[in-house]
């Protein structure tokens, strides 16, 4: 049966009834309603509820398939609201609804119990079973007649509260709770469960377990990424030893190659029960999606490491190659790489096919042929089969495992007791055999035995070495020879060729069975039999001699041997004399070097280059790259060597050219390199000569070798620690390399380095690893961990007692070769030029060890509070000083602490008593109506009341006809009153628009206050309307103009200045009038009057943000090299973190880049913002990034480069940001605009603005003639611009791909923006079309995409800020400046104060003024402009409460006073005649002035830029004398 979405919607909103039913009458549920409750099927597939709701004209943002879903889904959202206790509660569920969307897909209770049933068989007793996601029960109640006690958790409330509805609490063996998974502690081993099902969530989601995400089990760390990985690493911790866990989860898990070390852990520690792929349909009829899905059964056995066979084959996946047969499809686990016989054992699908996943992806598609009855059916049998088989009694009885010789028994047993002869010889050898004749098998047992492991040959001379197998490919060049073989990892040693030379190398016998090409595959030689090297033909080349000959042959050829002995390749050092000759392999070549647009700097000892782009270049030192030994141990070893050699040349008598001795050859067995011209050495005797013991001088003939190093990669076998990166140096089995693609595949790469080196490398990895265990504690638990301090201690005192201090330059040479090897070097800190040991050495920096733990008085108590928790802990504080009551702490702070009940608790005076505190007046009074004994609310209430600003008098207001804020009504008694007849006046808010009604006009209006224009009457009520817009009608006269095309006389129409200069004259009476008709109004109207403006715009207090209290837990201010911050950067930040945003408006140089880092940090740890985001110039992101580093080292940074952000790499980045848990992210202005933003949030944003477009418009056409052209003009294209943006979004978010990652899905809630003033050209509406110096008011994309930002951070925490500006030029051009960053910072409270765009912010703040002004071309001309602030002390308050303004002179910083001497520099004579030109030809447009052709119709419409652009490039320089 399909699944039906209006159905299940139906089904889910009776249940939700009943259950807001049950809340509400605090009742038990009946039968009827039980079995209503229990048709609840969640929301996984009902993505309807993400959709707008709000208002019936919502619908058309629905798409078309789901707009039947519109109507329910409304009554739905009503009947929640409507029925839950509070509208708190409403929200809550709500929201849990629609985040319950991606991961609530219930199973088929059939399902459940084919699995139930297949466990049962077991014959064991369940005595606890636990649900850890049971939706409303279904596993839950399948296994409670299995199980003594189930124990389930659902983290949905409104889920959880169905659950708990259908299994009340005593009535059955289930208990639910409403709590995440997460909420379950590390549990005794008593208290651990014998059984854990459930089909748990899936997806990219992350997990914040406490223990899990700050512990040190990297495994864990990493486990919290992902739900579904952590569910199984969680569930196993949480089984008893020898407990079962099974759950249902996504193909993902056994699939991703990702997810290898969680399949590895798994395996290492349990025993894989079964591996069952699930139909691809199986969730389509309860949830109504495709998705993939497998059954994994475990058992529980720690430690016990992966068995060879199916459990090898868990771990890995294996690529499916597409239809070419080069290019790989996808990747999928290789449990299902078999053919389809053998994967059928995993799946209970009757077929599988290629097609796409649901997410478009190429994929297997496993399809099972029958109803859920006989899918259920098949499960329960392949499900018993695998339990049987694999299930240990003993081990889930006894906690210890059945061995092998158990096991056989036990099996040996079984068929005796059916009759069953055990062992046949005859069979086992024909086995044998058939397996050895078969080509396809690459790997016998016959041949696998008789294999060296891996490395145990590589002592032997290459040619001296034994080929046990040879493969080759059909229809290709490709031939290999097996020399060793690793049968764990199914990896062996060995030569092979493409056709193009042979190589040594490793080789996967894996990825050798998974060829297939056109139906060929590689195939083993039948009839090769195990030959050394240097007997096989073909690999002479290779081989180049390197075996072992005969004595006689090396008798007969000493010369031949004496000129291979000496043989040393042109590239290679010459060792000093007395040393055989080693080739040493460099592992790095010098990187080339490239052109650097910006110079160099020296940052802590490091030279850092940047591109054309400023982003850093890490180039390392040369003298880095070329030293092999310490300078030191190398001196000393060359000088006994020459010493010891020395004194065997004095005491070893001459010989003769014949009896010289031999020397070996040395040459390196690197494949496929190149031979390089020889030359001879003759070189006496030495310290590694050998003689007989009579002193003849005779040869003995030695054959020397080196060790061949393997330096292929490999996997990383451990999962990499947080503090890891790609080129951090570790050891792995003894080896010691470099790793590589941490991210996807972690990849060891061996070095081949010298003894002494490698010794060195070994100590400082253990100290490095130390330091970070340390500090890794210490951050997370707040506690000191005296062990590893002491062995961290120890370390290092040996590493110095060997090699010296850290930051010595033989030293450093070598930890730079660690990608974090600069941060060990600030172990150590320079002091009078001797490097002493960091501060960790002896004591916690991770927290403050000196914590304060008895405060000397209250005030100090207070300070501890704020400095840890950034809010007043009474709790905290009286811990802090024992011997007083809180209600004697409170007492003793009075004045400095306050009562908020908004807060729930008490807030310091600086955050109390600030901002709009009328209001909170307001709303704290209306709170002691219903407490009306509380007396610290008083309290509050009465410094509340004396903190107001002191009232402004009527006779010191500034008033504007037209603010917003003034009833309307008053307007029209006003006009009534000038004009001398009834007159009514309408403000329509949505609009922004006035509407004027008059039912008999008199004189006054027709004549008096009324202009003739040359085509219409302008009257007086259309002047009072423009009056109250603060805008000019546009007039018109003709003028009768020659067509310079046909000759004729035609009339045109132009502006009449002398009417437009009339008119505005009779507008500014009229304004004016309404000034003074206010002050002859009684008293009382005055005393109202100026009580609403006192109440909206003078009701606002700024702080004095004093941030002395704070001491900054982790900052390193001895790396930053300041003993302390400003204190103007300690109130910043104390301002953003009180605030939650703001305006940091500080000069240049005052340290803004320190106060982004520090109040980033200081409110990710105060948990004030979860993701914090700092963005920048692209010149400055790097000091940003370096000064984070130094600030707080250890701090989990995400500084992307730009190759990040190409167009390949984007998704991978977003991604990083959203999955993981950041202390900051630091993008550069580009980066940020390409992070695509919440479609949701566009379309609101956007439609808000096209709704005010389109309202603008419908007002200009019903004034027809009395508007102006270019403003109807302007708006029209404005309409047609957000329009196709819109139908851009609605097509984007129909086309949206689930996979897509955007700004509100990466829970960024703080933006620092740098240099903010880059972002000031923001759209705004506005009808003052011909007013000069508002700017553009389309704005720029840029400026759209962070408002974008803001509002979803906005939305998110749904109050102001969100955000922070830093600039020393916040305001610098124009006044739609100053409008506009409240736009972006505070919309709800211009909202209250009535101000919905521009043009009321400009009606009540500025006053707008006609003058006459100098053109360019030197005439005068009329300019409207704002030249005049009003009400500015109320202005500046507003402004003043978010932002933090200092000059250099404030913060005390000593600058040098410029002393500047301007000197004018008169024009020449032919300068003076280019500039009449120039003049003339802006006034005229005759081009043949400045010498070009004449200007086309294009350039006519630019011929002021084009004056402007030949008076630049002609005088472009000036002279300045300083």
């Amino acid at each position: 049966m399909p699944y039906n979405k209006k159905a299940v919607l139906a089904a889910n909103t009776q249940a939700i009834r009943i259950i807001l039913r049950l809340e509400k009458e605090q009742r038990l549920a009946t039968e009827e309603e039980r079995i209503i409750l229990g048709a609840y099927q969640g929301f996984g597939g009902l993505k309807c509820v993400l959709n707008r709701t709000e208002q019936p004209e919502d619908i058309c943002y629905w798409a078309k398939s789901e707009q039947e879903l519109f109507k329910p889904t409304c009554a739905l959202k009503q009947l929640i609201y409507r029925e839950a206790p509070d509208a708190l509660i409403a929200k809550r569920y709500w929201e849990s609804i629609k985040a319950s969307v991606l991961t609530s897909f219930y199973t088929d209770t059939r399902i459940v119990s084919a699995i139930a049933t297949a466990l049962a068989e077991t014959g064991v007793e369940f005595h606890s079973c636990l649900d850890p996601s049971s939706g409303i029960g279904a596993f839950a109640d399948t296994f409670a007649p299995y199980a003594r006690r189930v124990d389930a958790l659902e983290k949905d409330l409104l889920t959880a509260r169905i659950a708990q509805a259908l299994h009340p609490l005593g009535e059955s063996k289930v208990t639910v709770h409403q709590a995440p998974f997460e909420s379950l502690g590390e549990l005794a081993e008593a208290d651990r469960y014998d059984l854990i099902t459930s089909n748990i969530p899936f997806g990219d989601f992350m997990v914040y377990d406490r223990a899990y995400s700050k512990g040190k089990d990297s495994i864990k760390r990493e486990a919290t990424r992902t739900i579904h990985n952590y569910f199984f690493i969680k569930g196993l911790e949480s089984l008893r030893e020898g407990g079962v866990l099974a759950f249902i989860t996504s193909q993902g898990l056994l699939d991703s190659p990702y997810n290898e070390i969680f399949r590895r852990y798994l395996m290492e520690q349990s025993r894989l029960i079964s591996a069952i792929r699930l139909p691809s349909g199986m969730f389509s009829e309860r949830a109504g999606t495709e998705v993939g899905s497998d059954l994994i059964v475990l058992q529980k056995q720690t430690g016990k490491g992966i068995t060879p066979g199916e459990e090898e084959r868990f771990v890995r996946t294996a690529a499916v190659p597409s239809g070419d047969g080069f290019s790989i499809a996808f990747t999928h686990n290789s449990l299902f790489e078999s053919p389809w016989e053998e994967v059928r054992s995993h799946t209970i699908a009757t077929e599988r096919t290629m097609g796409t996943n649901p997410y478009g992806k190429a994929a297997w598609v496993y399809q099972f042929d029958g109803d859920m009855d006989e899918m259920a059916d098949s499960l329960r049998i392949q499900l018993a089969q695998d339990v049987a088989q694999h299930f240990d009694r003993k081990l889930y009885n006894t906690g210890v495992a059945t061995t092998e010789e158990e096991r056989q028994a036990e099996a040996e047993k079984k068929l005796l007791a059916l009759g069953v002869t055990v062992g046949s010889p005859q069979k086992e050898a024909q086995k044998k055999d058939k397996e050895r004749d078969d080509a396809f098998k690459l790997m016998p047992k016959s041949i696998e035995k008789t294999l060296p492991r891996l490395y145990t040959t590589e002592n032997e001379l290459l040619g001296d070495r034994t080929a046990y197998a040879r493969y080759f490919f059909p229809a290709g060049a490709y031939t290999a020879y097996l020399l060793e073989y690793d049968p764990k990892e199914r990896i062996g040693f060995g030569a092979v060729t493409m056709g193009y030379g042979w190589e040594l190398g490793n080789i996967s016998l894996d990825e050798m069975e998974e060829v297939r090409v056109r139906g060929l595959r590689i195939e083993r030689d039948l009839y090769f039999s195990p030959t050394k090297l240097h007997q096989i033909e073909e690999l002479e080349e290779l081989v180049q001699g390197h075996f072992t000959k005969e004595a006689l042959q090396a008798e007969e050829n000493p010369t031949e041997e004496l000129d291979k002995g000496h043989r040393i390749l042109s590239n290679e050092e010459i060792a000093p004399e007395g040393v055989p000759a080693l080739t040493l392999f460099r592992q790095y070549e010098a990187p080339e070097r490239r052109p650097d647009m910006e110079a160099p700097r020296e940052m802590n000892g490091q030279t850092v280059y940047f591109d054309d782009d400023h982003h850093p270049i890490m180039q390392a030192s040369h003298e880095q790259e070329e030293l092999l030994f310490a300078p030191e141990e190398y001196t000393l070893w060359t000088q006994e060597v020459e010493r010891v050699s020395a004194e065997l040349k004095a005491n070893t008598p001459k010989h003769s050219s014949s009896s010289q001795k031999a020397h070996t050859e040395t040459k390196p067995q690197t494949p496929r390199r190149r031979k390089q011209p020889a030359r001879d050495t003759i070189q006496g005797a030495s310290l590694f000569d050998f003689t007989d013991e009579a002193g003849q001088g005779q040869v003995v003939p030695t054959t020397e070798y080196r060790e061949v190093f393997d330096t292929s990669p490999r996997p990383f076998l451990s999962a990499p620690d947080s503090h890891l990166r790609d080129g951090s140096i570790v050891a792995q089995k003894g080896q010691v390399g470099y790793l590589s693609d941490l991210k996807r595949r972690p990849t060891f790469h061996p070095m081949d380095l010298p003894l002494a080196q490698l010794t060195r490398l070994r100590a400082y990895i253990e100290i490095r690893e130390s330091y970070h265990r340390l500090y890794d504690y210490e951050a997370t638990n707040h506690a000191e961990d005296k062990e590893e301090r002491e062995k961290l201690n120890r370390l290092y005192d040996a590493y110095v007692a060997r090699w010296g201090e850290l930051n010595k330059k033989a030293n450093t040479d070598i930890i730079k070769m660690d990608a974090t090897g600069m941060e060990m070097l600030f172990l150590e800190r320079s002091i009078d030029g001797h490097f002493v040991k960091a501060d960790i050495f002896d004591h916690p920096t991770a927290f403050s060890s000196a914590e304060l733990s008895i405060a000397s008085d209250p005030l100090e108590a207070l300070g501890a509070s704020l400095n840890k928790y950034g809010s007043v802990e009474l709790s905290y504080m009286a811990s802090l000083l024992p011997e007083m009551e809180e209600s004697d702490i409170i007492s003793a702070l009075e004045g400095r602490i306050y009562f908020n009940p908004e807060a729930g608790g008490y807030e310091v005076a600086d955050k109390f008593i600030s901002g709009n505190v009328i209001e909170k007046a307001d709303r704290l009074a209306s709170w002691l109506l219903d407490h009306p004994d509380h007396e610290e609310g008083k309290q509050s209430l009465a410094a509340l009341m004396a903190a107001r600003p002191t009232p402004i008098p009527f006779a010191d207001l500034d008033f504007n006809l037209g603010e917003r804020w003034i009833p309307a009504a008053v307007y029209g008694e006003f006009a009534s009153d000038f004009f001398g007849t009834d007159i009514r006046v309408a403000y329509h808010a949505n609009m922004d628009e006035y509407t004027i009604t008059c039912d008999r006009k008199n004189g006054n209006i027709w004549h008096k206050y009324a202009v003739q224009g040359e085509f219409r009457r302008y009257d007086g009520l259309h002047l009072l309307k423009h009056a109250l817009h603060n805008t000019i009608p546009d007039i018109n006269k003709s003028k009768e103009v020659i067509d310079p095309s046909s000759g004729e006389t035609r009339s045109i129409k132009i502006r009449d200045g002398e009417k437009i200069q009339q008119a505005n004259n009779k507008i500014e009476e009229i304004r004016q009038a309404f000034v003074d008709w206010l002050t002859r109004r009684p008293e009382t109207f005055k005393e109202q009057l100026t009580d609403r403006y006192n109440e909206l715009f003078n009701c606002f207090v700024r702080p004095n943000f004093d941030g002395a209290h704070q001491s900054f837990p982790d900052l390193d201010l001895k790396r930053l090299g300041i003993p302390d911050l400003y204190k103007s950067q300690k109130d910043a930040v104390w301002m953003l973190k009180t605030n939650g945003g703001g305006i940091c408006d500080h000069e240049v140089g005052a340290g803004k880049t320190l106060i982004m880092c520090t109040a980033a940090y200081e409110m990710k740890r105060l948990e004030l913002a979860n993701k914090p985001m700092i963005i920048g110039l692209k010149a400055n992101v790097f000091d940003i990034a370096d000064t984070f580093r130094k600030a707080y080292p250890n701090a989990r940074i995400l500084y992307p480069g730009k190759d990040d952000f190409t167009k390949q790499n984007r998704q991978r980045i977003f991604a990083d940001i959203k999955n993981n848990d950041w202390d900051c992210i630091i993008l550069t202005h580009e980066q940020f605009g390409m992070i695509p933003q919440a479609l949701e949030i566009q379309q609101a944003i956007l439609q808000k603005e096209m709704d005010s477009v389109e309202e603008n418009l419908d007002v200009l056409r019903r004034e027809g003639k009395d508007i102006s052209r270019g403003m109807l003009k302007g708006l029209e294209k404005r309409k047609q611009t957000l329009e196709a943006k819109l139908h851009d979004i609605q097509d984007s978010i129909s086309e949206r791909k689930d996979d897509a990652v955007d700004f509100k899905m990466m829970g960024i809630d703080h933006l620092f923006v740098d240099e903010s003033h880059q972002f000031k050209n923001l759209m705004f509406n506005t009808r003052h079309d011909r007013v000069s110096g508002l700017g553009n008011p389309d704005g720029s994309q840029r400026a759209l995409n962070l408002l974008f930002a803001i509002r979803t951070i906005q939305e998110r925490s749904g109050k102001d800020l969100g955000a922070t500006f830093l600039s020393g030029t916040t305001i610098s051009n124009s006044l739609t400046e100053l409008y506009l960053l409240f736009k972006y910072l505070r919309p709800q409270a211009l909202e209250k104060q009535g101000i919905n765009s521009f043009d009321a912010w400009a009606a009540v703040f500025a006053q707008k003024s006609t003058d006459y002004e100098f053109s360019i071309t030197n005439e005068i001309i009329q300019k409207e402009r704002f030249r005049t602030f009003i009400k500015v002390p109320e202005l500046a308050a507003f402004y003043a409460e978010i932002c933090d303004f200092r000059t250099a002179k404030d913060i005390g910083i000593d600058r040098p006073n410029k002393n500047e001497i301007l000197h004018n520099i008169p024009p020449t004579p032919e300068q003076e005649i280019f500039i009449k030109q120039l003049m003339e030809f802006a006034r005229s447009g005759d081009a043949t002035l400045l010498g070009r052709e004449p200007l086309s119709d294009k350039e006519e419409k630019a011929k002021m830029l084009i004056a402007t652009d030949y008076a630049r490039k002609r005088f472009k320089t000036f002279v300045s004398f300083r």
